[in-house]
């Protein structure tokens, strides 16, 4: 008689935990990586504007959009334009562009197109000059001008091409020199006296 409901339930709950699963292992790019990582990560990082959009069955991407380079933050500086595969069918993500808006974007490659890394949490729409929702080093999020934003990202990349500070090893003590006062010297012998001959005798001459 309690079969059928307990079945039921069993079911359900069996679908949520592989639903949390897979939201929490299938796809590790949905977590927010962190400002450093994104810089760390990305093979180019540009400020773009998106100048047209195509619909597409690429992988699992449905849509390829074309954006004008604007800035080159870091990457390759002789690029006008690139393609970056879209609007991906993964879920909870959202990374779907639209003609005209403006992105600093964090792009990595993916076969022969770009994508957006970290999807919809790799790339901050801009405002006139203004990156929005933008997140700092300690993750919190605000509306910054690009100009700062860029200075942000520059000392990030500055730190991770910086060569690791080394500690100097100890430098190595000198030996000791054998004229230094009080080192390996012997005290000082006292003068040695000549030895006296046997003693002389005058005799007086005989008339």
């Amino acid at each position: 008689m309690f079969r059928t409901p307990l079945l039921s339930v069993l079911v359900a709950g069996l679908v949520i935990a592989c639903s949390q699963a897979g939201f929490a292992t299938g796809n590790g790019d949905l977590r927010v990586m962190p400002t450093r990582e994104l810089v760390e990560k990305s093979i180019l990082i540009a400020r773009a504007r998106v100048e047209k959009t195509d619909d597409s069955d690429w992988g699992d991407f449905k849509q390829i959009a074309r954006l004008e380079i604007v800035d080159v933050i870091e990457g390759d500086f002789t690029l006008d334009e690139v393609r970056v595969a879209s609007n991906s069918l993964i879920a909870n993500t959202d990374d779907k562009y639209k003609k005209k808006e403006e992105w600093l974007v964090f792009l990595v490659r993916d076969g022969g197109l770009y994508r957006t890394l970290n999807y919809q949490h790799g790339r901050f729409r801009i405002d006139g000059d203004v990156v929005q929702d933008w997140r700092d080093a300690d993750n919190a999020i605000s509306d910054k001008p690009y100009y700062s934003v860029r200075e942000e990202i520059e000392v990030i990349l500055t730190e991770l091409k910086s060569p690791p500070e080394v500690d100097a090893p100890p430098a190595a003590e000198a030996p000791a020199s054998s004229d230094a006062p009080g080192v390996n010297q012997r005290p000082a012998s006292p003068p040695t006296k000549p030895k006296s001959g046997p003693p002389r005798i005058t005799r007086p001459e005989l008339p």
